[in-house]
């Protein structure tokens, strides 16, 4: 059961590169964000070519719902499980989870915990009152059960 009384916002964004084409990163980030509106944002590269932020927020109830939702239902269970193995690491000093998924693997249909390289990156701010870390962890290990 998803416990999105426990979340705030929830932002999704990953990196969109010159080679790549954007709709499959569109793709890709669908698989967590559903039909939340995409914003894209030019970055400048000191190395060369230029790079986009693709990036969605979700901040409504709702939309907290479905995004929670579409991670339960794309990641597998061993990720599940090492996610909520790492979740203390996860946490920051803000309240928010961070996880992270191989973009690849989201556009072939699956959520597979990504370390490095090319990801998307979900920031899961959780609700905790009053604020504590302990708290916050609390309401991070309570997501999705």
């Amino acid at each position: 059961m998803i416990r999105m009384k426990q979340v705030h916002r929830i932002t999704v964004n990953c990196f969109m590169y010159p080679s790549e084409d954007e709709e499959r990163v569109k793709k890709a980030l669908s698989l967590i964000t559903g039909k939340l509106p995409v914003k894209k944002e030019e970055l400048n590269s000191y190395y060369g070519p230029e790079l986009f932020l693709l990036s969605c927020e979700a901040g409504k109830q709702a939309q907290v719902k479905q995004v929670l939702e579409n991670i339960e239902l794309s990641m597998s269970e061993e990720d599940m499980q090492q996610f909520y193995d790492s979740i203390d690491e996860r946490l920051d000093d803000e309240g928010v989870v961070h996880m992270r998924f191989d973009k690849q693997q989201a556009y072939d249909g699956k959520l597979v915990l990504g370390y490095s390289g090319d990801i998307i990156k979900v920031q899961i701010r959780v609700a905790a009152y009053p604020f504590s870390r302990e708290k916050a962890l609390e309401a991070a290990k309570s997501l999705f059960e």
